[in-house]
């Protein structure tokens, strides 16, 4: 009798052992003892700019794991993505899904259309929506941009035109809204000073329709191009430059790390747009400024419902969420030090480049 009780006390010594063991040793981040934040990521993951969505993607979720490794942190995060293949409509649904059955606290888009067909849904349901596109969307209440926007690339831009003492230039445009803010702000400038411009627009993937176009702007001898595009419409402009042998220098924004333009023929590629660090590459694994951004963004994201959930013991508001990240007016990521606007901008100085032997080199105003 003795020895069975001494074997049942055994085995409940072992068991109570192996209890603990299998409770101090399971994963933190897998805890259920804290409210979940669910954040709705809602890029292009396929086609000719998937590659931008997915490295995004990955940033994001760097600093999602990275908090939920934390054992004093307020909340589990949670990122659910989902590919709206570069078109509007196609996000609307998507965040409405988002919305009323995945129960998102907040959500992430991409660009200016499919980020100016969620903003309705965000500001009707009161969520908060991060944004990156040129275009200027942001509210200051519901809808925040990270981003460069087009009035400081445009002002950029013309002040590379003028010092640069260009008497005729082309402005080749993707015929899509941010392409046409950029274009709206420079074009009034150009005018005050006298600078001659024509226009180029485009759109689609018809080869012939570029081939015709580089045809009309090597028979103007333009001083200067000035380029606004994404692939495979940069593409093809830059192969048919090439081929029609113009070697008149070019502008672009942010062309090199976002439209993957060839810009390896040319007497000068400059380019305005987003700050630039090779040491991003390495640690986000992408020579994306968007991902960069993202990054930036994220982090703000986290630290502002850890701080609101300090606070109050919960997952804030919209309202509480708000108000919590305007107490901090000035955040530094990895692009420097970035100001958060009265309307909802993180305003983010529009850097100057010039790209030689393969290298994207940061200018100084002086060195135009």
């Amino acid at each position: 009798m003795k020895k069975s009780i001494g074997k049942i006390c055994g085995w409940i010594v072992a068991l109570i052992l192996l209890g603990c063991i299998l409770y101090f040793n399971q994963p933190k981040t897998m805890s259920g003892d804290r409210p979940v934040v669910k954040i709705g990521f809602i890029y292009p993951m396929s086609g000719s700019l998937g590659h931008i969505g997915k490295g995004t993607m990955t940033a994001a979720q760097m600093v999602l794991d990275k908090v939920n490794q934390n054992p004093n942190r307020q909340f589990n995060y949670q990122l659910i993505a989902q590919d709206d293949e570069m078109k509007a409509a196609n996000a609307v649904t998507i965040a409405n899904k988002m919305l009323f059955i995945d129960k998102v606290n907040l959500l992430v888009t991409s660009w200016s259309a499919q980020s100016n067909a969620v903003k309705p849904i965000a500001i009707k349901q009161n969520i908060p929506q991060f944004i990156g596109t040129y275009q200027s969307l942001s509210d200051g209440k519901n809808v925040f941009n990270y981003y460069v926007v087009s009035e400081d690339l445009a002002k950029k831009a013309f002040d590379f035109i003028y010092k640069r003492k260009a008497k005729k230039i082309a402005l080749i445009f993707q015929d899509v809204i941010a392409g046409a803010e950029i274009s709206s702000v420079l074009k009034p400038k150009l005018r005050e000073k006298d600078i001659k411009y024509d226009e180029y627009l485009f759109a689609g993937n018809e080869f012939d329709a570029f081939r015709t176009m580089v045809a009309k702007i090597k028979a103007n001898n333009y001083d200067l191009l000035i380029l606004y595009g994404r692939p495979p419409g940069t593409v093809f402009i830059a192969r048919e430059l090439k081929s029609q042998e113009v070697k008149v220098p070019v502008f672009g924004f942010d062309t090199v790390e976002v439209a993957n333009y060839d810009f390896t023929y040319f007497d000068g590629f400059y380019e305005a747009g987003n700050p630039y660090n090779p040491e991003w590459e390495t640690l986000l694994k992408s020579k994306n400024t968007d991902s960069v951004y993202m990054y930036d963004a994220m982090n703000i994201v986290v630290d502002t419902y850890e701080k609101a959930g300090k606070k109050l013991g919960r997952v804030p508001t919209t309202k509480e969420f708000r108000e919590t990240m305007y107490e901090q007016r000035d955040y530094q990521g990895l692009v420097g030090n970035v100001h958060l606007e009265d309307d909802g901008l993180f305003r983010i100085p529009a850097a100057l480049k010039k790209v030689e032997n393969g290298k994207i080199i940061m200018l100084d105003e002086g060195e135009i």
